[in-house]
């Protein structure tokens, strides 16, 4: 144990942490896109995705199930309750693909429509057309 003064500051304990990086792709659906992705009987948070069946992914979140009060705005500012919406956000790279977070949008949006395919069954194209939206983030240094 160190006493006070003898050792690193907290600054240097703390930047001593390493930090991993993550990317993420969100996915907005709606209409019958929205109602294929996330069907009434598919509610929840998300999922996870063990290491050693993924390289890239970490998992996705289920925004729309996990975060129902943030429904999107249409062009006119108000939320329409009738139109089906779906938003996925699925997370990738971290200690198991360092590289990713320094990929092109394009490959980090077709790494996760593929997860997509393969985990919920939900095709929206390689580069994500048959979304209503797709937004990359990428978040450096997010997870010590």
């Amino acid at each position: 144990m160190h006493s006070w003064g003898e050792g690193p500051s907290a600054w240097e304990a703390l930047d001593a942490i390493p930090y991993e990086s993550v990317v993420s792709v969100s996915v907005g659906l709606r209409g019958e896109a929205a109602q294929v992705a996330l069907p009434a009987d598919r509610r929840g948070f998300g999922y996870l995705c063990p290491s050693r069946e993924e390289k890239s992914v970490l998992g996705c979140v289920w925004d729309s199930c996990a975060f129902p009060g943030q429904k999107a705005a249409n062009e006119a500012g108000s939320s329409d309750e009738t139109i089906p919406e779906a938003r996925l956000s699925v997370m990738m790279g971290g200690a198991r693909d360092r590289g990713l977070i320094d990929a092109s949008d394009d490959d980090v949006v077709g790494t996760a429509m593929d997860a997509l395919v393969r985990h919920m069954d939900v095709n929206l194209g390689k580069k994500g057309e048959g979304a209503d939206a797709v937004m990359v983030s990428r978040a450096r240094h997010a997870i010590p």
